[in-house]
């Protein structure tokens, strides 16, 4: 039977591979027999074809395959200065014609925070990854799956919800996570008096992308807990060109926020979507906002040198008993080259395995334990031009393993190591001596986007597991910090609840960016700002303390306070 599009994204028998774009490349897939590709701005392809059952490293390469994403969960609003430029007469910000689009869970789009007067929409269109179209490639959905409901559609379904009728009848799209209905009530939520809630750009429209859940064989080739939420990098930068779509169609600049975060890739910026986001955020009328993940205290980065007149560097990784497996990305400083050994708990040892010239993967199973271990080296990854080396350990035996790193040109020797978020993982697996700098997750990687991390606006603290910066090859991250512990927001039942999260930190950056461009609409002429602009105005704004060096790892250039940053325009 011959499947249209539709069925071949979202089937897990296919399979999904990102690739540079070329102009050969998309013109002999769009012709090729089962073969569905997509063209993400004329620089990345999303390919889906036919599975074999097989997927690795060596054969399919690092970048090509999809990384998994997970969430990275008002006197929130005063502490950030952002009541206070609602309120002043002259400014008088609220957001009104600007989008901001939302990469999550969906939205609960009958919650009245999301309306204005009269039942009217917020929301200019929701793209519902995981409800298929009848029509396999409707004229309205250039994406190919899923389905979108345009602001006509979601007013319908208010108008019905209204009359008793049902809502979901008209558009069944739901948030069963409540992820990003908090998140989006957060950044663009109407006020709610009688709850004592407002977000911060309240006037501002909406966007939502609702993520399809990840197929299963990538969550198998990840080893991926099978209680974790996650989503593929594919669907997420289909995602962000649906929202660049939207905003041109409705002649609006647009900030994203992403809320998702993954510890995959070398921390650089060298991984497709971090690129992606990258580039985004750079072109006028586009803020991209980027959460740097709660990583920072779990213990799941090493930093490593391995001595000069030494063989190797020894790395000690803590296994619980309870892990049924586990991905490990070993990182070398370009143009730096190693190899490893490994020693498992009972005291087996695996020979060094030599870095050839060739791809390469090895398959090991232990004789005493019932532990699997594939390793691939990757001696130039395409994208960042770093060695990688990639381990999946399966089933692996409880107790402390041991990674040798043997150095193979005599330079600097450094490396690093990252684990997956703790979200991915079945028990508890760290390092024996962490680092905890360079725990920030990606796209927070990329340069030009606004990355965001969490502190306690109550008490005046850094939120605990706020990821870190800076990036691998030495870049400051994060930019600025905002409110993200035990936060009030809307939940998807209707009510409200508390969140803790730099997700929810980047959502209070995310509508404050959307303040910015509503200010800057109304200059004549309009300057069509880039994330650039708005984190330069946004920082020069921070708030310091006395008895901190600034910027620094953890705090970025200080604390989000909108009201300064006109403050300090003003003074210019």
């Amino acid at each position: 039977m011959d499947l249209n599009c539709s069925q071949i994204i979202t089937s897990g028998d296919y399979y999904d591979y990102i690739a540079a774009y070329t102009p050969y490349l998309y013109n002999m897939l769009s012709y090729t027999p089962g073969v569905c590709v997509n063209n993400i701005d004329n620089q990345w392809l999303v390919i889906n074809y036919e599975g074999d059952g097989s997927i690795g490293v060596s054969t399919s390469g690092y970048i090509e395959i999809p990384k998994l994403f997970t969430l990275t969960d008002t006197s929130s609003i005063d502490a950030s200065g952002i009541t206070q430029v609602h309120n002043q007469p002259v400014l008088n910000l609220l957001g009104r014609g600007v989008l901001i689009g939302f990469i999550d869970t969906g939205i609960d789009y009958l919650n009245p925070i999301f309306q204005y007067a009269r039942g009217l929409s917020k929301i200019d269109a929701i793209w519902d990854q995981t409800i298929q179209s009848p029509d396999s490639n409707p004229s309205d959905n250039p994406y190919k799956y899923g389905t979108v409901y345009t602001n006509s559609q979601i007013n319908d379904a208010i108008a019905a919800s209204l009359a008793g009728d049902d809502p979901y009848a008209i558009v069944p799209s739901k948030d069963d996570n409540g992820h990003g209905t908090f998140i989006a009530g957060i950044a663009a939520g109407g006020a709610d008096k009688s709850a004592g809630f407002t977000g911060a750009a309240p006037d501002a429209s909406i966007a939502m992308v609702k993520l399809k859940p990840a197929k299963q064989y990538l969550r198998d080739f990840f080893l991926i807990n099978d209680e974790a939420v996650a989503f593929q990098e594919n669907d997420i930068m289909t995602g962000m060109q649906f929202l660049k779509d939207t905003a041109n169609a409705k002649g609006k600049p647009l900030v994203i926020c992403i809320g998702l975060g993954s510890s995959s890739g070398p921390h650089n910026g060298g991984t497709p979507l971090a690129a992606y986001a990258n580039d985004l955020a750079r072109q006028a009328g586009i803020g991209v906002v980027c959460s740097m993940g709660n990583e920072g205290n779990a213990r799941h980065h090493f930093s490593g040198i391995k001595p000069a007149f030494e063989d190797y560097a020894t790395v000690e990784l803590s296994v619980s008993d309870n892990e049924k497996g586990f991905v490990l990305e070993l990182w070398a400083d370009r143009p730096e080259m190693f190899s490893i050994s490994i020693v498992s708990p009972t005291g087996e040892l695996i020979p060094r395995i030599p870095a050839r010239r060739t791809e390469q993967s090895s398959v090991i199973d232990f004789v005493f334990e019932q532990t699997r271990l594939y390793i691939d080296y990757q001696n130039v990854e395409s994208l960042s031009g770093n060695q990688l080396i990639f381990m999946r350990f399966i089933k692996p035996t409880g107790g402390i393993w041991k990674i040798n790193v043997h150095g193979l040109s005599g330079l600097s020797g450094e490396f690093d190591m990252w684990l997956p978020v703790t979200a991915f993982l079945t028990g508890d697996v760290h390092f024996v001596r962490p680092s905890p700098d360079t725990t920030l997750t990606q796209p927070a990687t990329a340069f030009s986007v606004i990355s965001v991390g969490a502190y306690d606006h109550l008490t005046g603290g850094i939120y605990i597991a706020n990821g870190r910066g800076p990036t691998s090859d030495g870049r400051l991250k994060p930019d600025i910090v905002a409110p993200g512990v035990n936060v009030y927001g809307p939940s998807a039942d209707g009510g409200y609840t508390y969140m803790t999260g730099t997700s929810v930190a980047a959502a209070h950056v995310a509508g404050a960016a959307a303040l910015i461009f509503a200010w800057d609409i109304r200059s004549k002429p309009a300057t069509y700002l880039s994330s650039t602009n708005l984190k330069t105005t946004l920082v020069r704004g921070a708030r310091r303390a006395a008895t901190r060096s600034y910027p620094n790892n953890e705090w970025g250039y200080g604390i989000l306070d909108l009201y300064n940053s006109f403050e300090q325009t003003r003074l210019q």
